[in-house]
C-alpha cells in the first residue's frame, strides 16, 4: 500500500511540476523594462528578454516542486537526502538565472553603433568596441548573418549585465560576468543602412 502512495505523490508532484512549467511560460512582465516599450526596437529587445526569463521561471517551476516533495514526505533516508540536494542545487541555480534575466529586463538600455569586427555564434565585436551577446530568436540571428559581414555598420540596443536597472556606466566598466557575454546583452535595433540589427 505504501508503494501506492509514492507512486500517487510522484505523479501530483509531476503534475505540478509541469503545470507550473506551462504556466511559467505564459508569465507577463511583472518587472518595470529598462526598456522605451513605445519604440519599437527596444520593444523586441524586451520581448526576446522577458522570453528568456519565462524559460528561467520554467525551470524553477519544474525544479521547486520536488524540493517541496522532499521536504514534506519521509522515504528512504538516502534517497530523500539525494532528491533534497539536488532539488535545492536545482532551485538555486534557476532562480538565480531567473533573477539575471528579470535583471537584464529592467536595465536601462544604450545604442550601440559600431562597425562588425567578427560575429562568431551569438558574440559579435565591434571595431575599436567591446564584445556583445546577441539575444535574439535564432532564426532572426541566421536571417542577420547573411548580412552580417566584417566591415558592416550597425545599430543594436544594449545593457550592462550584472549592473543594477539603472546605472549608466561606461561600457569599460561594465562587469565581464561571462567571458562569453562580453559584459553586455543585445538586440536587434534599426541601423542607419536600412538593416535591422
Amino acid at each position: 500500500m505504501s508503494d501506492d502512495i509514492r507512486i500517487g505523490r510522484v505523479a501530483v508532484t509531476l503534475a505540478v511540476s509541469i503545470g507550473l512549467l506551462r504556466l511559467a511560460l505564459h508569465v507577463p512582465p511583472f518587472v518595470t523594462p529598462g526598456a522605451d516599450l513605445a519604440a519599437g526596437g527596444q520593444r523586441d529587445y524586451a520581448g526576446n528578454i522577458w522570453q528568456d526569463t519565462q524559460t528561467s521561471l520554467a525551470l524553477v517551476a519544474l525544479v521547486l516542486p520536488w524540493l517541496v516533495y522532499g521536504l514534506l514526505w519521509q522515504g528512504a533516508a538516502w534517497g530523500r537526502r539525494i532528491l533534497l540536494a539536488v532539488a535545492t542545487a536545482g532551485v538555486v541555480l534557476t532562480t538565480w538565472l531567473a533573477l539575471l534575466s528579470a535583471q537584464s529586463y529592467a536595465a536601462l538600455l544604450r545604442q550601440v553603433t559600431g562597425i562588425v569586427d567578427v560575429l562568431q555564434g551569438r558574440t559579435i565585436s565591434l571595431r575599436g568596441g567591446g564584445r556583445y551577446y546577441l539575444v535574439l530568436p535564432d532564426a532572426e540571428l541566421r536571417s542577420a548573418q547573411s548580412w552580417m559581414q566584417p566591415g558592416t555598420t550597425i545599430n543594436i540596443w544594449c545593457h550592462h549585465a550584472g549592473r543594477p536597472a539603472r546605472s549608466a556606466l561606461p561600457k569599460t566598466q561594465a562587469r565581464r560576468t561571462w567571458p562569453e557575454f562580453g559584459g553586455s546583452g543585445c538586440t536587434p535595433a534599426p541601423s542607419a543602412n536600412g538593416h535591422r540589427w
